[in-house]
C-alpha cells in the first residue's frame, strides 16, 4: 500500500482531487480515508430529516471488504430517503492495511467532523457486523449508538459453522438457517424467547452451544 500511499499524498496537493482526501495517516499504520463533498452535504440533510421524523426508514450501513484491492476498504453507507425506494449510497471510504479497533475509531471520529452523526444517538440505527473491534470503535466515539447487526453476517457465519461440523446434509443448513432467520426476525424479546425454546428441542447439543455462546445475546437485544 506504500506506492498507493504516495500517489494519494500526491493526490491531496492537487487542488481538484485533493478534497476527495478527508484525511491520511502513515503511522503507527496507513489510513486513507475518504468523502466526496456533495455526498457529504446530501448526507447531513438525510440525517438531519431522520433525526426530526422517526419515521423515516433511515439506516446507515458499514461494512469491510477484501475483495476489492491489495487493501480493506471500509465503506460508510446511507439510504436516500428523498428518492422513492429509499435506495443506498456510499457516503465515505477508508483504505487501510490493518483491521485494529483504532483504525476504525480514526475513521469514525474524523466523520464526526463532517458529519452530524448525532442523530445515532436518536432514532437512526447504524448496521455492523459482529466484529469486535468494529463494535468497540463506534461505541468508543458515540457510546449510546443504536448498533444493529447485520443478519446476512450472522446466517453467513451459521452455514460456515453447520459445513464444518461433520455428518451435515443440505437440508441441515437449510433448515438451521431458516431458525435462525426466524429467531431474527422476532420483535420482542418474549417471541424471540419462546421461539428458542421450540427451536432448541430439534438442535444437535454441539449447534445449541454454539449458538448459545456465539449468536444468542447478540441476535436477541439487536
Amino acid at each position: 500500500m506504500r506506492c498507493d500511499i504516495f500517489s494519494l499524498i500526491e493526490m491531496g496537493r492537487n487542488k481538484e482531487l485533493g478534497c476527495f482526501i478527508l484525511k491520511y495517516v502513515t503511522t503507527p499504520y496507513e489510513v486513507v480515508i475518504l468523502a466526496e463533498p456533495k455526498m457529504l452535504k446530501l448526507a447531513n440533510k438525510l440525517l438531519k430529516e431522520a433525526a426530526n421524523d422517526p419515521r423515516l426508514p433511515q439506516l446507515i450501513t458499514y461494512d469491510t471488504t477484501f475483495e476489492l484491492v491489495d487493501v480493506y476498504v471500509s465503506a460508510l453507507v446511507l439510504r436516500n430517503t428523498f428518492v422513492e425506494g429509499d435506495p443506498i449510497f456510499p457516503v465515505a471510504f477508508m483504505l487501510h492495511e490493518r483491521k485494529f479497533a483504532e483504525v476504525h475509531k480514526e475513521f469514525f471520529w474524523t466523520l464526526h467532523q463532517h458529519l452530524d452523526l448525532s442523530s445515532l444517538e436518536c432514532n437512526v440505527p447504524l448496521c455492523v457486523d459482529r466484529e469486535r473491534g468494529i463494535t468497540a470503535a463506534i461505541l468508543s466515539v458515540f457510546p449510546k449508538a443504536n448498533l444493529v447487526y447485520c443478519w446476512n453476517h450472522i446466517l453467513q457465519h451459521v452455514k460456515t459453522w453447520i459445513k464444518a461440523s461433520t455428518g451435515r446434509t443440505t437440508d441441515d443448513v437449510t433448515v438451521l438457517r431458516k431458525h435462525i432467520s426466524t429467531l431474527l426476525e422476532q420483535t420482542t424479546e418474549r417471541d424471540f424467547d419462546e421461539k428458542y425454546e421450540e427451536f432448541q428441542d430439534t438442535w444437535t447439543q454441539s449447534f445449541k452451544s454454539y449458538v448459545k455462546q456465539n449468536l444468542k445475546g447478540d441476535m436477541r437485544t439487536r
